[in-house]
C-alpha cells in the first residue's frame, strides 16, 4: 500500500476567533476557515509548490540539483589540461515564431563536470538567449565549485560584455526592468559574486566555428556539438530549474508559455494578431 503524501492545509491563527469576537467579521469566522482549507497548494502555486519555498533555499536546491545532475552524467568532461569551463545552446527549429512550440537545449563542461539540460519547463516562453544564459550559469557553478576557480568561456559575446559590466558597476534595480531574461542574469550574478574574494570570477568570449585548435575553441566545438545533439538524444536532456527565485515580483504566468520574464509586449502582441486571424 502506497501512503498518500499529506495534504497542507491553510488555517487562520487559532487566537483569531478570539481577537476578532467584537468584529464585524467575528461570524464568518467559520466560513473562512473552511475557505481556506479547501485550497490546495498546487492551486495557489500553478501547480509549482517549491513556489512555497523561501526563494534563497529554492536557489540553493537548484543548484544543488544541476551539481547532482552533472555528478552523475555519464557525458565526457574536458581534458584536465583545459582548465576552463564552456558552455553553448541550441534551439530548433529556428528561427521560430513567439507562438510555436520549440525546443531549447544547452550544455555546460569542465574538466570535471559535463551536464546538458533541456528548458522544456519553460515552456513557449524559452529561447535561445535563456539557452545560452542558462548554460552559462551552469559554467559559473562548475567554475565555482574547483580550486582555484576556472575561467568561464561563451561565444555569447552581449552577455559576456552585459555581466562583466555589472560586476565593474552594480546595475540599479529599476535599469533592468525590461531586460529579455533578467531573472537568469540575476541568478548568474548571484553566482558569481559569490567566488572567493581571492579569485575575481572570468568571463572571456570565445569566437564560435572558426576552426581554431586552442583550448577554449575546442572547448565551445565540444559544448556546440553536446547541444545540439541534445536536440535528438534519447532519452532527453533532463528539464532544469526554473529561476523563480530572481523572477520580478509580480510575474505573468500564461500556459503554455508559462512564466514570462522575456518579450512580453511582443508576445502579447503576437497573441492579439493570432486571435484576430482566428476571428476572420
Amino acid at each position: 500500500m502506497v501512503e498518500s503524501a499529506p495534504r497542507l492545509l491553510l488555517q487562520p491563527h487559532p487566537d483569531l476567533p478570539h481577537l476578532l469576537r467584537y468584529a464585524a467579521l467575528s461570524p464568518h469566522v467559520p466560513a473562512l476557515t473552511a475557505w481556506l482549507s479547501s485550497i490546495s497548494l498546487p492551486s495557489l502555486t500553478s501547480d509549482h509548490p517549491t513556489l512555497a519555498v523561501p526563494p534563497l533555499a529554492r536557489q540553493q536546491l537548484a543548484e544543488h540539483d544541476l551539481l547532482s545532475l552533472s555528478s552523475s552524467s555519464p557525458l565526457p568532461h574536458l581534458s584536465p589540461s583545459a582548465s576552463l569551463t564552456a558552455s553553448d545552446a541550441s534551439m530548433t527549429p529556428s528561427p521560430v515564431s513567439l507562438l510555436a512550440s520549440h525546443s531549447v537545449t544547452f550544455a555546460s563542461t569542465s574538466p570535471s563536470h559535463t551536464l546538458r539540460g533541456s528548458l522544456a519547463a519553460f515552456g513557449r516562453s524559452a529561447s535561445i538567449l535563456q539557452g545560452e544564459l542558462y548554460g552559462i550559469l551552469v559554467a559559473a557553478l562548475f567554475a565555482r565549485s574547483s580550486s582555484p576557480p576556472l575561467p568561464i568561456y561563451s561565444d555569447h559575446l552581449n552577455a559576456i560584455h552585459l555581466l562583466c559590466d555589472a560586476l565593474q558597476n552594480p546595475p540599479p534595480p529599476h535599469s533592468w526592468a525590461s531586460l529579455p531574461a533578467r531573472s537568469l542574469y540575476r541568478w548568474i550574478l548571484s553566482v558569481l559574486r559569490s567566488f572567493p574574494s581571492t579569485s575575481s570570477p572570468s568571463l572571456i568570449h570565445v569566437h564560435a566555428h572558426m576552426g581554431a585548435t586552442d583550448p577554449a575553441s575546442v572547448a565551445n566545438d565540444f559544448v556546440d556539438s553536446l547541444a545540439s545533439r541534445a536536440q535528438t538524444s534519447f532519452p532527453p536532456p533532463h528539464p532544469v530549474p526554473l529561476p523563480t527565485f530572481f523572477m520580478d515580483k509580480f510575474t505573468p504566468y500564461l500556459p503554455p508559455f508559462h512564466f514570462i520574464d522575456s518579450h512580453l509586449p511582443a508576445l502579447l502582441d503576437s497573441l492579439c494578431h493570432h486571435l484576430l486571424h482566428q476571428r476572420h
